[in-house]
């Protein structure tokens, strides 16, 4: 098996819209589109062209799906899924900007046999999906708990038809979404228990699926929900300090760029490749920042096989030192920077530059916001145009040497976009419970011509 940290560059907090999205339709009036078949768009955008051989031999092309997002309750009574922290946090009043409930979205827990059909017919080489730790152990992880014999099934049915495709199976185990039991017992991530029941629950899966999937992520997008749920309150358990937002002369260097590259990914990778976290980490944070054993230090380096990138956003860097104060503490304020799509002139932010392991693109996409009329939803013509570009630009750096092995298309359908609902869509499929089919967009017509 191979080990991958999963890893993402995301579009942070400060660098989010504060105007939420219009009011959601009403999916309970809603009636269903025509649906779209495949080859009925355009090849691509101004008559140009990208396929395959652009790309290596062994290149691998796959799209992705996450439980907490995509998978809805599914016809399972209660003991059969215990409530993950995300539906325990979605229920709160004003936390999902539209009100829309996990439990309420993707239907891909049913609907898999179908949404594995679009998978074929858009000719994907190789499908990321997430497992629900809430449902392999809905009651508890102690060591001597027994994994749920029902969702073991499930995941075996759908691995197994998978492979019967031709498709790969790639597994990520967590996704932001442990049991909300373990938040109330002792405070999640932040209690060393985690790690025990985590063993646990990743040694079932092991067990169970590991004689089939090859590929496995531990953590998906650890750095950015660590920010989003310990400094501000856009993931649970939503555990932040308010400080007041600083403002003043900001100026770019390229020191700033590296302090908050070192923050936003060094902070993860550093201890991963080299045992220790970037020094301006340990400069800014000081005391604050916990600090490895020697032991633990040698069993962190150089501990993952390849990288995964969730690429979402190139941003600038803007100092902000000369602005907050000593005594403004936390995660955003530490960095001294803010980070933005534009540079000082208003001019959005050009080509950036990675270094170059073996990689996977493991999470690439272009969100829309919903229209009051589903037809126009099923109008996805920016992200026919992003997946164009993207696409072109990733085998022009692969010709030119970059190790990147595979790309996944975030995402396979609509989805829960955690604290922006549905009133953002990703899905090169259309998906809502008032929905009797899941319709595939003109981009996945633009995934199967690639």
């Amino acid at each position: 098996m191979r080990r991958l940290l999963f890893l993402s560059l995301f579009l942070p907090l400060h660098a989010l819209s504060s105007s939420p999205p219009g009011c959601l339709f009403d999916s309970s009036v809603v009636s269903p589109p025509g649906r779209l078949h495949l080859g009925d768009a355009a090849d691509f955008p101004n008559n140009t062209h990208i396929d395959r051989s652009y790309f290596p031999s062994h290149f691998i092309f796959g799209a992705l799906t996450l439980a907490v997002k995509h998978e809805g309750y599914g016809s399972v009574n209660a003991t059969e899924k215990a409530d993950s922290i995300w539906d325990v946090y979605a229920r709160i009043n004003s936390t999902v900007l539209d009100s829309t409930q996990p439990s309420n979205c993707g239907d891909h827990y049913d609907r898999y046999k179908e949404d594995i059909e679009i998978l074929e017919q858009i000719g994907m080489d190789a499908y990321w999906f997430s497992i629900a730790w809430t449902r392999i152990f809905p009651n508890d992880t102690v060591p001597n708990a027994t994994a749920n014999a029902d969702a073991i099934a499930h995941y075996n049915e759908l691995i197994d038809l998978l492979l019967e495709k031709g498709i790969e199976p790639h597994v990520t185990l967590w996704a932001g979404d442990h049991p909300q039991a373990l938040e109330d017992e002792y405070h999640g991530l932040l209690s060393a228990r985690f790690i025990d029941d985590f063993v646990v629950y990743a040694n079932a899966c092991f067990a169970a699926f590991g004689n089939r999937v090859k590929f496995w992520i531990t953590l998906d997008e650890p750095n950015d929900y660590a920010s989003l749920a310990y400094a501000s309150t856009q993931s649970p358990p939503g555990r932040c300090r308010i400080t007041m937002a600083a403002e003043g002369p900001y100026r770019h260097s390229s020191l700033v760029q590296m302090r908050a590259q070192d923050f936003y990914f060094g902070w993860f990778m550093d201890p991963l490749s080299f045992g220790d976290y970037p020094k301006s980490m340990k400069t800014m944070v000081g005391p604050r920042l916990p600090s490895f054993t020697p032991t633990q230090a040698a069993e962190l380096r150089a501990s993952w096989d390849f990288l995964g990138l969730n690429v979402v956003s190139a941003m600038y860097a803007i100092d902000t030192s000369s602005v907050y104060q000593d005594t403004e503490l936390g995660y955003f304020q530490d960095m001294r920077a803010n980070v933005t799509d534009y540079d000082l002139d208003g001019v959005a932010i050009g080509e950036g530059t990675l270094d170059n392991p073996t990689m996977y693109i493991t999470e690439t996409g272009w969100g829309i916001a919903s229209a009051l009329d589903m037809g126009e939803n099923l109008n996805d013509t920016a992200r026919v145009q992003y997946f164009h570009s993207d696409y072109a630009t990733l085998s022009e750096a692969i010709r030119d040497g970059g190790d990147v092995r595979g790309v996944f298309a975030w995402s396979l359908m609509d989805g829960f976009e955690l604290f922006q609902g549905l009133a953002n869509r990703f899905g090169s499929s259309n998906s809502t419970l008032a929905i009797t089919t899941h319709s595939p967009l003109a981009s996945a017509t633009t995934l199967q011509n690639v």
